[in-house]
C-alpha cells in the first residue's frame, strides 16, 4: 500500500472511529472525551457479551494470526 493511501486511510479512521455513529453530533477530529465515550459503548454493549464467547482465558500465551477479523479494538 503506498504511503499516500495509508495516510488517507489513517485520516479516515481518526475522524470516523468505530462506533462513532453512536455519538450524536460528532464532527471532525474526535476529542479525548469522544474516545472515552466510545470505550464506554464498547465495554457496555459489545465486550460484556462477547468476552466469554472468545474464551481468552483458555488461550493465554498462545500465538494468534489475526487477518482483518474484526474492528481492531482488542490489543
Amino acid at each position: 500500500m503506498n504511503e499516500i493511501l495509508k495516510k488517507e486511510v489513517k485520516n479516515y479512521w481518526n475522524t470516523h472511529p468505530l462506533f462513532s455513529y453512536e455519538l450524536k453530533g460528532l464532527k471532525g477530529a474526535p476529542s479525548r472525551d469522544t474516545f472515552k465515550a466510545l470505550d464506554d459503548i464498547k465495554l457496555r454493549d459489545v465486550e460484556r457479551f462477547s468476552y466469554p464467547f472468545w474464551e481468552f482465558d483458555k488461550h493465554a500465551y498462545e500465538k494468534v494470526l489475526d487477518i482483518g477479523c474484526g474492528p481492531g479494538f482488542l490489543v
